[in-house]
């Protein structure tokens, strides 16, 4: 054979060649590995900001059951390897960072708080025992049975308003049964008290993993996002009463002092910081019903007219609720805010990153 005399160009840089398309053969990764490589980093490094994190979103991919059958697993599986008690002493750790930060998954779940209690009481107290083991039993069972305690209180810049007992209206002559009382047997005060007990009560039933994902949105809503849906239902149910009590009025003066009520009651909602409520009542005054009442509007006082106005001012929408945050951000806590507002965020960030 002859040599060639021709020598091959070399290039004077690396040129990467062009990778190969993918076949569509190619398996894609399955789910269980994936989940399989989270439990480890997990377990395996050391990483309180992963673990947060981690316990903030894994809903979307896992139960918690799964969950805890993953690190009983990974405790399991470790326990005659040279690392086996580094491993085991992070599973615990993570067991005690689940149990403080999602507490309400065990106070909910009693199948779940069942399961960890059995894992606690058995392989972890057999194999590593002593005092955190001990304290993590009892922590998970005060949260089990709804007794956690948040070691938070509630300070007031101001007490609240006094409970104003509506008095009873009697007994019908003809039936003697006693006669239901209305709206305007409750002072405005008092109907903003327990508008925002009810919605407080619910406000703070939301748990942070119902704001991921747009969870809210989807078909399993109800699963992923109850105590959000139980919040936007509460108000809707709220705005349209407001409408429809001003609508079964039968004249247009009891019609202005209907909406004259409502924006009474707005006002001491705003006492109380209850910006959700204030947005309720908005909502249903502002109703396209009753925008068109063009003999009850002119019977509604100035005063309340303005206070309307600088309501639905200070709660517009504008400059992406620019008011609403920068009185939100003023006011003395604790306070119920406008749930839209951060779900108009939320969908905004979620729709942005696609």
């Amino acid at each position: 054979h002859t040599a060639s005399t021709s020598q091959p160009t070399l290039p004077t840089r690396h040129t990467p060649a062009p990778s190969a398309p993918s076949s569509p053969s190619s398996p894609a990764p399955s789910p269980t590995t994936t989940v399989t490589s989270l439990i480890d980093r997990l377990v395996l490094i050391s990483d309180p900001d992963f673990c947060a994190d981690f316990l903030l979103t894994f809903r979307s991919f896992l139960a918690p059951l799964d969950l805890l059958a993953h690190l009983e697993q990974r405790f399991r599986a470790d326990a005659r390897s040279d690392d086996g008690k580094r491993v085991r002493l992070r599973v615990l750790n993570t067991l005690k960072t689940w149990v403080a930060r999602c507490d309400r998954d065990f106070a909910e779940d009693g199948e779940l708080a069942d399961a960890a209690l059995a894992f606690i009481r058995g392989p972890l107290r057999t194999d590593l025992g002593g005092v955190p083991v001990d304290r993590l039993e009892a922590a998970l069972v005060k949260r089990a049975e709804g007794k956690a305690d948040r070691r938070r209180t509630l300070v007031f810049a101001k007490p609240p308003p006094r409970t104003l007992v509506p008095d009873t209206r009697g007994r019908d002559p003809r039936t003697g049964a006693p006669v239901p009382l209305t709206y305007r047997d409750l002072p405005p005060v008092e109907l903003a008290r327990q508008l925002t007990l009810l919605e407080h009560d619910l406000f703070r039933r939301i748990r942070p993993h119902e704001l991921i994902g747009q969870a809210w949105t989807k078909k399993d809503k109800d699963v992923r996002a109850a105590n959000v849906l139980a919040m936007v239902r509460r108000f809707n149910a709220t705005s349209q009463w407001v409408a429809a009590t001003v609508l079964a009025e039968p004249t247009p003066k009891a019609r202005a002092k209907a909406i004259s009520y409502f924006l009474e009651t707005a006002v001491a909602c705003r006492d109380l910081n209850n910006f959700n409520g204030i947005m309720e009542i908005l909502a249903g005054v502002d109703n396209s019903a009753l925008y068109r009442l063009k003999h009850t509007w002119p019977l509604v006082s100035n005063k309340l007219a303005a206070v309307r106005e600088e309501y639905r001012n200070l709660m517009a929408s504008s400059g992406s609720y620019k008011s609403p945050r920068e009185v939100l951000h003023a006011c003395s806590p604790p306070c119920i805010p406008y749930l839209g507002m951060y779900l108009t965020d939320l969908t905004v960030i979620e729709d942005g990153c696609k």
